[in-house]
């Protein structure tokens, strides 16, 4: 059984809700770039490709035309498809994991290839950047 409120103690508590609400909207709670600028610097910390990272914000029903241009603006910063590769082999622990089992270096390739293919990261990309890695390591 519940207790009907009355007009009184309806109004109050509907009057209370609408300052929750402008409390929250002047500390920034709602305020969708914000938002969305902070989870972008968590995708990239932990190596989202831009293909994740677009999936991800539209799973959280962000403006489409706001993760657009988000987007298109990380994408145009320098070396972030790298850093972004880095962060995700760093995130995943692969280059350890290779190491450990001391596999070849051509089985390394196309394992952390195929890895980063799965995680949304362009072919291109993704083999230049490990070419680059073979050739300033020697091996992993």
């Amino acid at each position: 059984m519940q207790k009907k409120i009355d007009e009184k103690q309806y109004k109050n508590l509907f009057k209370e809700i609408n300052d929750v609400l402008e409390h929250y909207k002047k500390i920034g709670f709602f305020d969708e770039q914000n938002l969305m600028d902070i989870k972008l610097e968590h995708f990239i910390k932990r190596g989202f490709s831009p293909k994740k990272m677009e999936y991800e914000l539209n799973k959280n029903f962000f403006d489409k035309n706001l993760i657009a241009t988000k987007l298109k603006k990380i994408v145009e910063t320098e070396n972030i498809i790298e850093l972004l590769i880095e962060n995700y082999l760093h995130k995943t622990r692969l280059l350890q994991q290779m190491k450990r089992d001391q596999k070849s270096n051509k089985e390394c390739f196309d394992k952390i290839l195929k890895k980063l293919l799965q995680q949304g990261f362009g072919q291109y990309e993704s083999i230049n950047f490990l070419k680059n890695k073979f050739s300033l390591d020697g091996n992993f």
